[in-house]
C-alpha cells in the first residue's frame, strides 16, 4: 500500500509539473491531493487496525480489507487519470471552422441601355440650295437645329456641334437683307440624331455565402482535426 501511495505521489508530482509548464496545473492538483489525502488515510487505516500478515479467519478478514483498500485505491487513480486526460482534452482543444460550402462570388451580365442624352451628327450635303431666298435658307437651317439639337438633352461633344450650328444660324441672320438670294451653296450641313446607347454590368443576384460550421480537434486526432 506504501508503495501504491508514493507511486501516486511521484506520478502526481510529475503530471503537476508538466502541466504546470502548459499552465493547466489548477485541473490537475485538485485530484492528485485528493488521492495522495485518501491513499494517506487509508495508510493510517491499516496501521491503526493493526492489519500484518496474520492468518486463520482474522488473517482473511484483513486480507479482504487489503483487497478492497487496494480496489478502492485503483479505482480513484483510474478516474482521476481519465479527469486528467478529459480536462487536458478540453482545454487544449484546437477550435477551427471548417467549410462545408465555399462562397459562391456574385456574377454580372452587360447589358445596354439608354442614356437619356442623343448624339448629333452632321454631314456634307448643303442645306440650301442655288436661287433659294436667303430668309428660306435660313430657316431650312432654323428647322435642322429645331429637330435635331432643342429641348434634349445632348452629350457634350453633340452639345458643342449644336452651339456652333446656331452661332452660325445667327451669323446668317445679322447678314440677311431683304431680296437676298442664295447664289452659292456650302456651310453647315443637315443634322441627325441618335439617342445614346451606354452598356452597364447588371447583377444576376446569385451571391451566395459560404456554408461553414466550427470543428473541435482534441489531443491532436480525436474529432475534426486538420490534416
Amino acid at each position: 500500500m506504501r508503495l501504491t501511495y508514493w507511486a501516486l505521489v511521484v506520478l502526481g508530482a510529475t503530471g503537476i509539473s508538466v502541466l504546470w509548464m502548459r499552465g493547466y496545473w489548477v485541473y490537475y492538483i485538485g485530484p492528485v491531493l485528493t488521492i495522495a489525502i485518501t491513499s494517506l488515510v487509508i495508510d493510517l487505516v491499516i496501521r491503526s487496525a493493526g492489519v500484518r500478515n496474520a492468518t486463520g479467519a482474522d488473517g482473511s478478514k484483513k486480507r479482504r480489507i487489503k483487497r478492497l483498500i487496494r480496489e478502492v485505491a485503483w479505482t480513484m487513480g483510474v478516474v482521476t487519470a481519465v479527469h486528467i486526460v478529459v480536462v487536458f482534452a478540453v482545454e487544449t482543444a484546437e477550435v477551427h471552422t471548417v467549410t462545408d460550402r465555399p462562397e459562391s462570388p456574385e456574377t454580372f451580365t452587360s447589358e445596354q441601355y439608354l442614356t437619356g442624352k442623343y448624339i448629333v451628327r452632321q454631314d456634307d450635303n448643303p442645306v440650301c440650295r442655288v436661287g433659294q431666298y436667303y430668309s428660306d435658307c435660313i430657316n431650312d437651317y432654323v428647322n435642322q437645329y429645331n429637330y435635331s439639337c432643342a429641348d434634349i438633352e445632348l452629350t457634350l461633344f453633340s452639345s458643342v456641334e449644336c452651339k456652333s450650328y446656331l452661332q452660325n444660324i445667327d451669323d446668317m441672320k445679322a447678314k440677311d437683307q431683304p431680296g437676298w438670294i442664295v447664289s452659292g451653296v456650302g456651310g453647315p450641313g443637315h443634322l441627325s440624331r441618335r439617342a445614346e446607347v451606354s452598356s452597364r454590368d447588371v447583377s444576376n443576384n446569385d451571391y451566395e455565402p459560404a456554408v461553414t460550421h466550427s470543428a473541435v480537434c482534441y489531443l491532436g486526432f480525436v474529432g475534426e482535426c486538420l490534416p
